[in-house]
């Protein structure tokens, strides 16, 4: 109604306009009535359009509620189609209920009747089952009855039983004998009559065997005659057949071992009257006669002071247990055909043949001048040479490998070290010894391991200090250490090997080093290897020193190193060898001769004697065992400087203490170098 009312004024209120501007009215009045009409026109649209926005604004309310009103609609309609069927499900499976619940009934009326049936069959049963009890009951008395009869029955029956089975047998005894009797004079009769006949038939027949035998030994006598001469006959004919068998096999086994390339008998060298080439036939000659073994000499050689020859042999020879059998009789060998010596026996790789050297007479061996000058450093010096050849400083390998065999001087030679040992200032030795109180326990001074058990705990607590120093943790002492391990290849398991292998070299930066003492230079039957060895310093004495030589190419020695080592070590045996003979030194005083290798560098040392006495503490001392406190636990104000603190900046060991820290193993520093501030250990530990 008011949009009505509102168009219609508007609609006036134009008209109105148009006829004043066309001049319709010309008073003011009317102008000012027109004006007004045409300024009610914008209010009119104006109107209009609020209003048109509200209606449409209701408009889309409710088409947005009838559409929300369908939507629910719809999903009222889809709720009721669901419960429909699920109605349908419920009614189907009530139906089956039903049904079940109605057979169940029907079940139970049938179990009702047959329990009514089962109560009165269970009630003739139980009598029955009583008037069973009852006659049970009186059976068992009867039973009882019967046992008892015919226990009684029993007893009297084995009585009467006995009774007359002894008079039966008495009965059957006495018959039977009287039969036996019968019997044995009836047979006696006959054999008698038997005898009778055959002794009248034994004498004929003794009286034809007697004829006969005259007859058969005369034809015998004649007969065994000439079987004699025949079987002389036939015999030396048979001897000839058989020697002539054997000359054939031994010809045609010549032959054979021939085609094989074998030997049959040596074949001797042409060398005129030359007093080595005889030499050289007369040792083929010795073996052939002494041991069977041909061999062919292929010809000698003159060396300064020896003679080397080379020598063919079989191919079925084996080349091993023949250089070993050469070995073992080389001094028999030389004593039978009249020289000094034979040795270094050898075989040819490029060539099957052999070669060993031999000595005409026994060398003169070199004074002590000429043997010093020869490279061979004093036993004064012996101590010195060692720690210079266990000292990284002078480019020394701080584990030390002593090797020789049982009685060659090895324990000598470490005793004399640790009496150097205890000469120098800040040292501490550790002595271990598993076979404490043998019979080859020489050491006479204070240990720290004196069982195999003893011996793995010692090596155990040198390399803690090796790992407490590298860690920078507080050791059992602060001193240089010098751990002995003597039996270390044979009475140390392969993890003490492993671990000593592990630190042969690292130990130089923890001030200790190592002396591992062993029976043999041979590497891998101890467990080691020979890259192992190489970070060792190798001290090699008496027949230890062959081993080393012979393990040239192990230890990096080029051929040339090899034969110089070799020449210079047969001149100091030579050497030692006519001192000990011509003083006649007991073992402890004897010369030796040592070999201590050091990466490409090597010496012989001559070795001490050995060392009397009881070792004492001087300067160093020897650690009695490891239950001793050390002077750092027990002295509460005594400070031990722990120099390997360092700059973590600038790695300068130039440093001042700063200020604690709230951890009392850890400690502030100050570096002179960089001037700044780092943690480290505590350097003074109370």
């Amino acid at each position: 109604m008011r949009l009505s009312h509102s168009l219609g004024l508007s609609a006036f209120s134009l008209c109105a306009g148009l006829a004043v501007a066309s001049g319709g009215f010309t008073n003011d009045i009317a102008k000012v009535i027109s004006m007004l009409g045409v300024g009610a026109l914008p209010a009119s649209f104006i109107t209009y359009f609020i209003a048109d926005t509200k209606s449409q604004r209701l408009l889309n309310d409710a088409e947005s509620k009838n559409e929300q009103a369908g939507k629910t609609l719809h999903k009222i309609i889809r709720d009721f189609d669901t419960c429909k069927s699920k109605l349908a499900n419920i009614s189907s499976q009530l139906e089956t209920v039903k049904d079940e619940l109605k057979e169940a009934r029907n079940t139970i009326n049938s179990l009702g009747h047959s329990k009514l049936e089962n109560t009165g069959l269970i009630a003739q049963l139980q009598a029955k089952l009583n008037q069973a009890f009852t006659q049970s009951q009186q059976d068992k008395q009867r039973i009882e009855y019967l046992e008892s009869e015919c226990e009684q029955w029993e007893f009297n029956f084995k009585s009467q039983v006995e009774t007359e089975a002894n008079q039966r047998f008495q009965l059957a005894k006495s018959q039977e004998l009287e039969k036996i009797y019968h019997e044995h004079d009836s047979i006696t009769s006959e054999a008698m009559q038997l005898f009778r006949r055959l002794q009248s038939w034994g004498e004929k027949v003794a009286h034809g065997h007697a004829s006969k035998a005259e007859i058969i030994k005369s034809l015998a006598s004649g007969y065994n005659q000439n079987l004699d001469e025949v079987s002389k006959a036939i015999s030396e004919e048979r001897q000839n057949y058989l020697s002539q068998i054997e000359l054939l096999n031994e010809r045609v086994g010549q032959l054979q071992q021939q085609l094989q390339g074998n030997l049959l008998e040596p074949v001797y060298g042409d060398f005129g009257f030359d007093v080595n080439g005889k030499i050289a036939n007369s040792i083929a000659y010795d073996i052939w006669q002494s041991y069977k073994i041909p061999l062919i000499v292929n010809g000698f050689e003159e060396h300064e002071e020896s003679i080397s020859v080379g020598y063919g042999f079989s191919k079925s020879l084996n080349i091993q247990s023949f250089l070993y059998l050469l070995e073992r009789e080389s001094k028999d060998i030389s004593t039978r055909i009249g020289i000094f010596q034979i040795y270094d026996v050898k075989s040819e790789k490029t060539s099957p043949s052999i070669t060993l050297k031999f000595r005409r007479e026994r060398p003169k061996p070199l004074n002590d001048d000429g043997i010093y000058k020869l490279g061979l450093i004093p036993s004064s010096q012996f101590g010195d040479r060692v720690f210079l050849h266990t000292d990284h400083k002078t480019k020394g390998k701080p584990t030390l490998r002593i090797m020789s065999a049982t009685g060659g001087g090895k324990g000598i030679a470490t005793k004399n070290i640790v009496a150097y040992f205890l000469t120098l200032d800040d040292w501490e030795i550790w002595v271990s010894d598993p076979l404490h109180g043998s019979e080859e326990d020489y050491w006479h001074c204070p240990k720290v391991a004196t069982s195999p058990s003893e011996s793995a705990k010692a090596y155990s607590e040198f390399v803690k200090v090796h790992k407490d120093r590298q860690a920078k943790r507080p050791a059992i002492t602060d001193k240089f250490v010098l751990g002995i391990f003597d039996e270390f290849d044979k009475q140390h398991d392969d993890d003490d090997k492993k671990t000593a292998t592990e630190i042969m070299t690292a130990i130089r930066h923890t001030k200790q080093r190592q002396i591992l003492i062993g029976q043999s230079g041979e590497v891998g039957s101890n467990h080691w290897t020979w890259d192992a060895m190489k970070n060792c310093s190798l001290l090699f004495i008496e027949d230890a020193i062959g081993t080393a030589i012979k393990h040239d190419k192990d230890l990096g020695w080029s051929l040339a190193k090899k034969r110089e080592i070799q020449r210079k070590y047969e001149k100091l045996a030579e050497w030692a060898a006519a001192k000990n003979e011509s003083q006649n030194l007991s073992s402890e005083n004897a010369y030796r001769i040592g070999l201590i290798v050091v990466g490409d560098r090597y010496e012989f040392l001559e070795i001490p004697s050995a060392h009397k006495g009881i070792l004492r503490n001087g300067a160093g001392i020897i650690k009695e065992s490891f239950s001793q406190l050390e002077a750092t636990k027990n002295e509460s104000t005594k400070v031990v400087e722990l120099l390997e603190i360092e700059c973590s900046h600038c790695h300068s060991a130039s440093f001042v203490r700063h200020k604690a820290h709230k951890n009392s193993m850890l400690h502030n520093y100050k570096c002179k170098s960089c001037n700044k501030q780092f943690t480290a250990r505590n350097n003074r530990i109370y």
